[in-house]
C-alpha cells in the first residue's frame, strides 16, 4: 500500500504543471484614478482687499464654495459656486451679499509628473447679488473665465497652474 500511494505522490510530482495565463496589466487612466477618489469636489476659498477711494467699499471679504460634479467619459462637468460677500463702506455702513449661479465647465484628465490631473476651463459666469441692505450700489458680479489644472495628491485636488491660483478640492461624494 505504501508503495503504491508512493507512486501516486511520484507520478503527480512528475506530471506536466500547466502555468496560469497572465494577463497584461492595465494601467488606470487619470480619470480612473480620480474618480475612484470622489465625483463631487468641494473647494472653499477666502479672502480679503482693502479698497481705495474712490471706490465707495473701504474693505471687502469674500467666501467663495466651487463645487465640481464630475461624470465618467465626459467633457464638461457642473459647477455650482456660491459667494458670500462682506462689504465695509466708505460712509459707514456695512452690506452682506449672497449670489450662488453655475456653470457647463470643460474637463480634461491628464497626467503631471506621473500623478493623475485635471483640467478645468470655466465660461465667464455672472449672477445676481441679494444683499442685506437690499440697496447695494452692485448689484451683479461677474467671474471671469479661465483655465485651473489640478494635481491628485492623496484625496485632494491640489492647483498647480496658473500660479496664483490657490483652489484645494476635497471629496464630498
Amino acid at each position: 500500500m505504501k508503495r503504491l500511494l508512493c507512486l501516486a505522490a511520484l507520478l503527480q510530482a512528475c506530471a506536466p504543471t500547466t502555468e496560469p495565463t497572465s494577463l497584461p496589466v492595465q494601467e488606470e487612466t487619470p480619470e480612473a484614478e480620480i474618480l475612484r477618489v470622489g465625483s463631487i469636489w468641494e473647494a472653499r476659498q477666502g479672502g480679503k482687499s482693502f479698497r481705495s477711494a474712490p471706490d465707495p467699499v473701504a474693505v471687502a471679504e469674500l467666501e467663495t464654495i466651487s463645487v465640481l460634479a464630475l461624470e465618467r467619459g465626459a467633457k464638461q462637468a457642473k459647477e455650482e459656486i456660491e459667494l458670500t460677500e462682506r462689504f465695509q463702506m466708505r460712509a459707514g455702513g456695512e452690506f452682506i451679499c449672497r449670489a450662488r449661479g453655475g456653470a457647463r465647465v470643460g474637463v480634461r484628465y491628464g497626467r503631471k509628473s506621473g500623478q493623475p490631473a485635471l483640467e478645468v476651463t470655466r465660461p465667464p459666469v455672472r449672477v445676481t447679488r441679494e444683499c442685506n441692505p437690499p440697496d447695494f450700489p452692485d448689484p451683479e458680479v461677474e467671474l471671469a473665465s479661465g483655465t485651473a489644472r489640478f494635481i491628485l495628491r492623496g484625496d485632494r485636488l491640489t492647483a498647480f497652474a496658473p500660479p496664483l491660483e490657490k483652489r484645494v478640492y476635497l471629496p464630498i461624494d
